[in-house]
């Protein structure tokens, strides 16, 4: 088998945390979204 992705979905029922951005700021909504496509990105090409 295999294959990848085309889309990735991110979702959250926790009230933290409470600011959605900005994405360089850490403790955002936005901030957590780009690491986590930066994982798992860099999961996909090593």
């Amino acid at each position: 088998m295999g294959g990848s992705a085309r889309r990735y979905v991110f979702q959250t029922w926790y009230p933290h945390p409470k600011e959605m951005g900005p994405e360089t700021e850490p403790y955002t909504m936005t901030y957590l979204l780009r690491e986590a496509i930066r994982r798992v990105k860099g999961a996909v090409e090593n």
